[in-house]
């Protein structure tokens, strides 16, 4: 597995004036806020994965659960002989395991790119999926978009961007439409995206002690 940082390669004024303005800005709101993508470094992501493991998180058992039943047809529909899966926020890679394999099944070949800001979360990946002739992987630690430009310079094959786990319910409604704009402006018009939404829950389920 090949990992490019490049957070180390660009750990430039710009970015901590970027971390110093995302702070300042969202904590001198009404409700104060700071983004989510701070939450993810090493000590954080390994967090999440025990909390994404626990019984009462429904999260992760629901989409494994549809992952699994619609897998296959989601390769059927894109149905290419070799395709780019980039996961923004790979985590450990149990959920991008079994979206790769429905497309390994059918005979493609997958240059998997997760992006994580995390390279401990890089490293459990790597020991949760087996790289073969068919597989190939390169991590990427960086920012969503930052990753996601970078892969310009290395493939031209089709994409299909995956952002699970309702990550995309960290954002308020001007930075979800941001995002998708970003998102849209850093792909091709045959790209696919895969995108988590959480339903409306119960408040008794949420608040659940």
């Amino acid at each position: 597995m090949k990992i490019t940082n490049l957070l180390e390669v660009d750990q430039s004024t710009q970015n901590r004036e970027a971390f110093t303005t995302d702070v300042l800005m969202g904590l001198s709101s009404e409700p104060k806020t700071l983004s989510a993508k701070y939450f993810y470094d090493d000590a954080g992501s390994e967090l999440f994965q025990k909390i994404s493991q626990h019984q009462d998180y429904y999260l992760t058992k629901t989409e494994f659960s549809i992952l699994e039943q619609y897998g296959a047809a989601l390769a059927a529909t894109i149905n290419e002989t070799e395709i780019d899966i980039i996961e923004l926020g790979a985590g450990d890679g149990h959920k991008s395991k079994l979206v790769i394999d429905s497309f390994l099944a059918q005979g493609t070949k997958v240059n998997f790119y997760p992006i994580d800001i995390s390279e401990k979360a890089m490293g459990l990946l790597g020991a949760n999926l087996a790289i073969g002739d068919q597989l190939h992987i390169h991590g990427i630690v960086a920012d969503y978009f930052h990753g996601l430009n970078s892969l310009k310079t290395i493939s031209n094959n089709k994409k299909l961007v995956l952002f699970l786990g309702s990550n995309i319910g960290n954002f308020n409604r001007a930075q979800t439409q941001e995002f998708l704009k970003k998102l849209w402006l850093a792909l091709n018009a045959n790209d696919h995206v895969l995108i988590g939404y959480d339903l409306k829950k119960d408040s008794d389920i949420l608040n659940k002690v």
